[in-house]
């Protein structure tokens, strides 16, 4: 089965760190990292509260995967930023300088 409608997450964790990822279903995702087994981010199992900060629909998983890749290399303010804006896709895309693509450079 090959899903198309991929989105891009970021988890507040304790309020000390922050963990950017991608699923077909956040909510799920969200629940795996607190149960804290084997399908948890290693990193995510030391944290005692794990909270859905930001979820947006990307579409299709090269771009999900392109956008992760982008925000993960963000400093902590800028996704602090980015969590309280809470852009749609097309302004996540702008501000990350990304087109429809995820490739360099605004589309239009």
């Amino acid at each position: 089965m090959t899903h198309d409608l991929w989105y891009l997450y970021i988890l507040d964790c304790d309020g000390t760190a922050l963990y950017t990822g991608i699923s077909i279903d956040p909510e799920r995702r969200l629940a795996e990292h607190r149960q804290a087994g084997p399908e948890a981010a290693k990193s995510l199992r030391r944290h005692d509260s794990l909270r859905l900060a930001y979820s947006l629909k990307v579409g299709p998983k090269p771009l999900a995967l392109k956008l992760e890749r982008r925000i993960k290399s963000l400093s902590r303010s800028d996704k602090q930023s980015l969590i309280t804006s809470a852009p749609c896709l097309d302004e996540l895309l702008e501000l990350l300088s990304l087109n429809e693509r995820g490739e360099p450079g605004i589309s239009g």
